[in-house]
């Protein structure tokens, strides 16, 4: 059982980046998933960040990501901006937020970098297995000129499946975002995500990403990325 608060302090995205020049390696090479630059880029952070080693190991579980998904679309059937950018949305926080809150992600699931910010790489199959089961029904709305793919839930989701810190987490995401149009929330995700700055378009977004701090760094950390700066002769 992870614990439930961890003692750590959050470093900016800015700071991750401080560390790329020493690598040795070009900056359009350092977002590939399999790029030895990105991996030792994270293995700097769990050096030099010591609440990062203590993280668990992520493990998918896919049950709760099949009925995380039924559960959001029941708590979404009334947003009127919900469709599939949302949903991705709402998959990522759930995870990324409970990664940073409780130690680990709901659901574990993988997620990538696209265009209008992360989703979720089970979320098709998933979703698939779910409408052959009548649990969920898609749906193909008009926004404007163009269509909205919906998810509309059949059945109940089984919230025994989770804990009640995991189940206030996906509360406080359908709330945050339930009055966001679909653009905004991409907007969100991408101001939020550090995950998502750092890598390039489809690789995956690491979990550890969620313990980067997005909001803009603070007099103490400015200095202390001058102090590196100054150790390196950059």
């Amino acid at each position: 059982m992870p614990p439930k608060t961890i003692a750590r302090r959050p470093c900016h995205w800015s700071e991750l980046r401080s560390y790329q020049p020493s690598l040795g390696v070009a900056h359009d090479c350092w977002g590939s998933s399999h790029c030895y630059a990105r991996n030792a880029l994270i293995a700097r952070i769990r050096r030099d960040y010591p609440y990062s080693r203590n993280m668990p190991k992520v493990r998918y579980n896919k049950h709760k990501f099949r009925e995380l998904v039924v559960y959001l679309a029941q708590r979404s059937a009334d947003d009127p901006w919900f469709g599939d950018t949302k949903l991705n949305k709402q998959l990522h926080f759930c995870d990324f937020g409970a990664y940073r809150k409780l130690g680990q992600p709901i659901t574990g699931a993988r997620y990538q970098r696209d265009r209008h910010g992360p989703t979720a790489r089970p979320l098709i199959p998933v979703r698939a297995e779910l409408e052959a089961e009548g649990a969920v029904r898609i749906e193909q709305r008009p926004v404007g000129a163009n269509k909205r793919r919906i998810t509309v839930p059949l059945r109940d989701a089984d919230l025994t499946l989770f804990s009640a810190e995991e189940l206030k987490i996906v509360d406080e995401v359908v709330d945050k975002l339930k009055q966001s149009t679909a653009s905004r929330v991409a907007d969100l995700a991408h101001d939020e995500s550090a995950g998502w700055n750092l890598v390039h378009q489809h690789d995956d977004i690491p979990y550890v990403t969620a313990l980067i701090d997005t909001e803009p760094p603070s007099g103490q950390t400015l200095e202390h990325l001058r102090g590196i700066a100054v150790q390196r002769g950059w």
